[in-house]
Order: structure tokens, then C-alpha cells, then sequence
């Protein structure tokens, strides 16, 4: 059976997004310490003598597909993270642009100056 990727959208609480990064970074980490050593081992077994083998070919197929799996898992973190990013970026560039823009407060009243009375003579 074809293993085959399917894109899906889903919620989480703001204060279980750092959970969910970790969550996906150990699987990455996973695929990377357990998978890819497994794929590199195979790989390395390689020799002149098999190398235009069907083994060949199919360590290097599970290899390519390991990479891809760690590539794909990277690539959500990536995507939570910036967008994470642009969020916050997009709340202090709001936040900044509300402040500049706040209605200014009553106008003070100018200070009030005595003037003498004109008597008309010089």
C-alpha cells in the first residue's frame, strides 16, 4: 500500500502552540536518530559490485522517502512557526498604529494674558 499525505487543518489552544512545535520538532528528530541512521546503514552497504542492483534501488527509494517524511514534518513546524510570527508582528504593528492614531485629548486653553487698557494717549 502507497503511503500518501493528506493536508489538514485543525485548532489548538494558544497556550499548547510551543506543545504542538515540540511535538512535531521530536518527530522529526525521530524520523532523523531512528529512520535516516537505518536508511544511511543501508546505504553504506553499497558497493561497486551491487550498485546497479534492485537493492540499491530500493535503499535509496526508502532513504529518499525518510527525507521526505522529515522534510514534510519541518516544514509544519516552519509553517506554525511563521505564521506564529507574522501574527505577533501584525498584533504590535496594530497595537503601534492604534496608539499613533488615538483621538488627542481636550486642546488646553491658551494662557490667559492681561492687557492694559488703551487710554489713547502717546
Amino acid at each position: 500500500m502507497k503511503k500518501e499525505r493528506v493536508n489538514i487543518q485543525y485548532s489548538i489552544d494558544w497556550e499548547e502552540l510551543p506543545t504542538e512545535v515540540y511535538r512535531l520538532l521530536a518527530r522529526a528528530n525521530e524520523i532523523y536518530s531512528e529512520d535516516l541512521n537505518k536508511a544511511a546503514a543501508e546505504l553504506a552497504k553499497i558497493n561497486k559490485k551491487t550498485a546497479l542492483s534492485l537493492e540499491t534501488l530500493t535503499s535509496i527509494d526508502v532513504t529518499r522517502k525518510k527525507l521526505a517524511a522529515m522534510d514534510y514534518a519541518l516544514n509544519d513546524v516552519a509553517d506554525i512557526v511563521n505564521g506564529y510570527l507574522h501574527f505577533k508582528v501584525q498584533s504590535t504593528l496594530q497595537e503601534h498604529q492604534e496608539t499613533q492614531l488615538a483621538p488627542p485629548g481636550p486642546m488646553p486653553e491658551p494662557p490667559y494674558v492681561e492687557q492694559e487698557a488703551e487710554t489713547g494717549e502717546t
